[in-house]
């Protein structure tokens, strides 16, 4: 089930499409503020979502481009930043360059989940699709998401 939540916040997060909804502070539970402001006391720009199945916190905070997603029982699940395609592991650039050399190379999101561990997600496209690329830090890759364009 955590995966399905994580999922579709890192799918929201990349495609900038929302099936939840957004929410002020005043409607996060509790325990979910004191845990953000306790690791994120000077973040900037929060803007919270919520949906069925997990609320997420979207932030700047030293600079960097940022969510953290909590369970429904207020647990962190997973943490992410936006990173620049020439910071991702060796080994998954040159997966990248060796399987997806005809593809433009969009956004590139770093995750931390408790469930996954490190795992890097890259978003490439040519004329006909659209995919999302989950990679291991060892450069291993999957196709995450793909749609025609």
């Amino acid at each position: 089930m955590k995966k399905v939540f994580i999922a579709t916040g890192l799918a929201l997060t990349m495609a900038l499409s929302s099936f939840a909804h957004t929410t002020g502070p005043a409607d996060v539970d509790g325990k979910i503020l004191d845990n953000f402001k306790g690791k994120f006391l000077s973040a900037e720009k929060v803007q919270w979502i919520q949906s069925s199945t997990y609320t997420q916190a979207s932030f700047v905070w030293q600079q960097q481009e940022m969510e953290i997603f909590y369970d429904k029982a207020g647990d962190l699940y997973a943490i992410s930043r936006k990173i620049k395609y020439e910071n991702l592991p060796l080994n998954t650039l040159l997966a990248i360059q060796e399987k997806y050399s005809g593809y433009v190379i969009g956004e590139s999101i770093e995750m931390n989940s408790t469930e996954d561990g490190l795992s890097y997600y890259i978003s490439v496209s040519n004329s006909t699709k659209k995919m999302i690329l989950k990679s291991t830090p060892q450069g291993q890759l999957t196709v995450f998401k793909k749609e025609k364009i």
